[in-house]
């Protein structure tokens, strides 16, 4: 069954039809948001919310006009945001995560030297906690084109800004980040 499809299912209170969008798309929502706010259950409980809401305004969304896709990472991003602002989260730092840890055993890496793998994750640690001290518009930026790897008409249409002002807010925002990486490594002597 198409996007389309699917869509006009769930517009008719569909419950298979539902269960069926919300397995699609719940790893692309929950992914936006963790990279946003950085803490696994505050994403679960927002990423929840996002598809309560989406029951609730499914009927909005006029196949016609656009990519479903653009449209559910689009309310992904501002209701982020938004419950970002109302919990004053902004400069939330992530917790240790004990489950990312016990991930290190699997799959590649599981033959890597521990130093390494230890090494990569406080390098990755300290990127994460860089982000969060930008500004939220400048974050959002970074996160879908540079870790999500979105293309900028897919950014354009989810941010809904024109395509010169996304391309100046991410380079302002890519200096703003290594300003802010240069600043910490100055601190701790690196």
């Amino acid at each position: 069954m198409d996007d389309m499809e699917l869509i006009e299912r769930c517009k008719c209170s569909d419950p298979d039809a539902w269960n069926v969008l919300v397995k699609k798309y719940w790893n692309d929502v929950y992914r936006i948001v963790y990279r946003l706010v950085f803490d696994k259950e505050i994403a679960k409980d927002i990423t929840q919310e996002i598809f309560l809401k989406l029951m609730d305004n499914i009927k909005i969304f006029d196949v016609k006009r656009g990519n479903f896709r653009s449209w559910l990472n689009s309310i992904s991003k501002n209701y982020t945001i938004d419950y970002l602002r109302k919990n004053k989260m902004r400069l939330l730092q992530q917790k240790e995560d004990v489950s990312e840890l016990c991930k290190w055993g699997v799959g590649s890496e599981a033959h890597e030297d521990p130093y390494l793998r230890l090494r990569r994750y406080e390098k990755k640690e300290f990127l994460r906690s860089c982000l969060m001290e930008l500004k939220e518009d400048y974050r959002t930026v970074i996160v879908m084109r540079d870790i999500e790897n979105l293309s900028y008409e897919e950014m354009v249409e989810v941010l809904g800004i024109p395509l010169g002002t996304l391309k100046s807010r991410l380079n302002r925002a890519r200096i703003e980040l290594a300003k802010i990486v240069l600043s910490r490594k100055k601190s701790i002597g690196e």
